[in-house]
C-alpha cells in the first residue's frame, strides 16, 4: 500500500498448554536444590509448593508468609485472584521441606521477615522466584523453566500418578477454585511425558 498503513496479518493464538516436567526431571530438580544453605532450603521449599496439587500461581507463592502455613494440618493459605482465600493441603515432603528450612532461617539475618522466601536483601519477589527457578533448572540440566511450567507439571504429575479428575474435585477448594484447575482446559490437556 503507497502512503497507506501495511498491516501483516496477526498469527493466530493457539490453545497449546506449555510442556511439562517429568518425573526424571523433577527429580533432577530438586537435586540441584539439595544444600544445607538457608538459601537450598528455601528453593526446595518454594519448588515443592509449587508442585503440590492445585499448582499455585507465581504471585501466590510470592504473597505467601510463614503464617499461612498450617504445618499440624498440613495446608497453606494462598490469597488467589480476585482477593480469595484459598487452603491447599501439602505432602509429607513438603512438611519435611518445610522444618528444614524453618531450622535455618532461625540463624537467617533476615529472620524478623515474616517470609519463607529470605533472601540478602529482603525477601524473593514474583522476578526474583522466577529466576530462582531458571537457575535451579539450568543447575539440573533441563534447560529453561519457567514459573508457570510447575503449575502444569503440577496437573501432569497428578494424572501420571493415576488420579482422576474426579479426585481432584475431591480436594479441599475456597471460591478460588484451585483444584478444580487440574480440570480446566489447561490443566486436562497437559501434554503429559511418560516415565
Amino acid at each position: 500500500m503507497r502512503g497507506g498503513r501495511h498491516c501483516r496479518p496477526q498469527p493466530s493464538v493457539r490453545d497449546v498448554p506449555p510442556p511439562v516436567l517429568g518425573d526424571e526431571q523433577l527429580k533432577r530438580l530438586w537435586k540441584a536444590c539439595e544444600g544445607h544453605e538457608c538459601e537450598d532450603r528455601r528453593d526446595t521449599v518454594i519448588i515443592r509448593l509449587m508442585l503440590e496439587p492445585g499448582g499455585i500461581r507465581l504471585g501466590e507463592m510470592a504473597g505467601m508468609e510463614i503464617l499461612d502455613l498450617i504445618v499440624d494440618s498440613p495446608l497453606f493459605v494462598v490469597t488467589s485472584k480476585g482477593n480469595k482465600a484459598c487452603s491447599l493441603p501439602f505432602g509429607a515432603k513438603s512438611v519435611q521441606a518445610i522444618d528444614r528450612c524453618l531450622g535455618l532461617r532461625a540463624v537467617h539475618q533476615r529472620k524478623r521477615l515474616p517470609s519463607l522466601r529470605l533472601a540478602p536483601r529482603g525477601v524473593l519477589s514474583t522476578s526474583g522466584i522466577g529466576q530462582m527457578i531458571g537457575r535451579r533448572a539450568e543447575q539440573a540440566g533441563i534447560g529453561h523453566v519457567h514459573p508457570h511450567q510447575l503449575r502444569h507439571s503440577s496437573a501432569g504429575a497428578w494424572f501420571r500418578n493415576g488420579e482422576s479428575e474426579g479426585d481432584a474435585m475431591q480436594l479441599p477448594t475456597s471460591e478460588a477454585g484451585h483444584h478444580p484447575e487440574l480440570t480446566s482446559p489447561h490443566g486436562a490437556s497437559v501434554s503429559v511425558p511418560h516415565r
